[in-house]
């Protein structure tokens, strides 16, 4: 039986997005309870925040799921405050700032020599069927037709899954706005030379400096 599937995944990224376009391509199943990754049930899909001390080596085709770290900012911090959770955002300085940025720093150690392959939530909104296809093959797993990764790709659409159109906003909902980029239209410029100031080097290193 093919390995199962791990997402690796900071929040606010797209997971379950990325996760229910991989169930419907590859007939796996989620768990009802978070599995142990370096002893996994056979034909599942699941994801995690949790910082692996070791990523998985065997059992389990591990996925990096990677989005602009200003963007998961903005969509964990309208999260929290729509659940009344303000008190902990803050764009340079709030506690969910610390936790998303901590997790990056784990990738970035990790990324470079741990099995894997890693997805950015940019190009899966811009080229969902080549990045889906090039995914699948990475891991070796049998490739569907171009029209069952196109059915997957529109039935789970943002548009399909909420009945939003991408940039119509309900902070409450895991499915947020669904656009590339937000944090250009929340983010003032004191803000981001504040945030460049303390993280640029984490943006450079995963490839969205400015």
């Amino acid at each position: 039986m093919a390995n199962s599937i791990l997402i690796c995944h900071p929040g606010r990224c797209g997971s379950h997005w990325l996760l229910y376009l991989l169930q419907r391509l590859t007939g796996l199943e989620r768990p009802t309870v978070e599995p142990n990754p370096y002893a996994p049930l056979p034909g599942i899909i699941w994801g995690t925040q949790a910082f692996l001390p070791r990523v998985p080596d065997s059992g389990v085709d591990v996925v990096f799921l990677i989005r602009d770290p200003r963007d998961v900012i903005v969509s964990a911090d309208a999260f929290e405050q729509a659940m009344g959770h303000a008190h902990f955002t803050a764009p340079v300085t709030g506690t969910t700032t610390e936790q998303v940025m901590d997790w990056f720093s784990w990738y970035l150690a990790v990324r470079d020599t741990a099995p894997g392959f890693t997805v950015r939530y940019e190009d899966l909104k811009v080229r969902p069927m080549w990045i889906l296809t090039k995914l699948l093959a990475y891991f070796g797993r049998p490739l569907p037709t171009t029209a069952e990764v196109s059915g997957a790709i529109q039935a789970e659409s943002f548009r399909a899954r909420t009945g939003r159109e991408p940039g119509h906003e309900d902070a409450t909902q895991h499915n947020r706005k669904g656009i590339v980029g937000d944090w250009c239209n929340k983010w003032d410029a004191t803000t981001l030379v504040a945030f460049e100031n303390q993280y640029g080097h984490q943006l450079a290193a995963l490839g969205y400096g400015t």
